[in-house]
């Protein structure tokens, strides 16, 4: 449409330049003050607002999986590990009634330290390969605290959890309130991940509007 209005403008006036076409072409729009174009502008106002990248993303970062999926990702890895450390505090919590022994009860939970720890490192790595920087570094922190949980262990030890000293120095307490702090700076991030999964949905427009006031499923 914009194409015949300038050549319409061309033919009525054919010594006009680009400058005064538009000239002449903006002048015509205010004078008529056309609807059609009022909705035009807007629309295109939408648009740009709308799919305007607006994100702490890297421009360059490899897109692997899409952001929907990522988060999804997230969320599973993050919720496995929100049972594994409820699994932590029932058997400690075992420990502390008699339920368990030592023996019995670092032998459930030593297995399952180094999984939480790969589970960890594995969410971090995958939100450096998408350029999600901010999630990442506050990951780090955590990462590098369970990493120094397992390289610091005494030597002798038969791992975090040792039968022959959990009893001693109140390490009991100690390792029980660990994972209540794990617990919930891990239920905090479900919750970060869930929103962000929900945000990376809804910029994917799922709602198809055909017609004002229609919405199609």
């Amino acid at each position: 449409m914009f194409n015949l209005i300038v050549d319409a403008v061309r033919k009525q006036k054919p010594p006009a330049t680009e400058s005064k076409i538009g000239g002449i072409i903006a002048s015509w729009l205010h004078q008529s003050n056309l609807r059609l174009a009022r909705e035009l502008v807007e629309c295109k106002i939408i648009i740009f607002l709308k799919y305007k990248p607006c994100s702490f993303k890297s421009p360059t970062a490899s897109m692997i999986l899409s952001d929907p999926l990522l988060f999804s990702l997230a969320l599973l890895d993050t919720g496995a590990i929100l049972f594994l450390l409820i699994y932590f505090i029932i058997t400690i919590s075992d420990l502390e009634c008699d339920y368990l022994n030592a023996q019995q009860c670092c032998s459930k939970l030593n297995p399952w330290v180094i999984p939480k720890l790969i589970a960890h490192i594995f969410i971090t790595v995958v939100f450096i390969l998408h350029g999600h920087w901010i999630l990442c570094f506050i990951n780090i922190p955590m990462v590098v605290w369970l990493g120094y949980e397992v390289a610091h262990m005494p030597s002798g030890n038969l791992g975090v959890y040792d039968p022959t000293e959990i009893h001693n120095r109140g390490q009991l307490k100690r390792h029980m309130r660990d994972c209540m702090i794990y617990l919930g700076y891990y239920l905090v991030f479900f919750f970060i991940y869930l929103y962000g999964m929900i945000v990376s949905l809804l910029k994917g427009d799922p709602i198809n509007r055909k017609d004002e006031g229609e919405i199609e499923f």
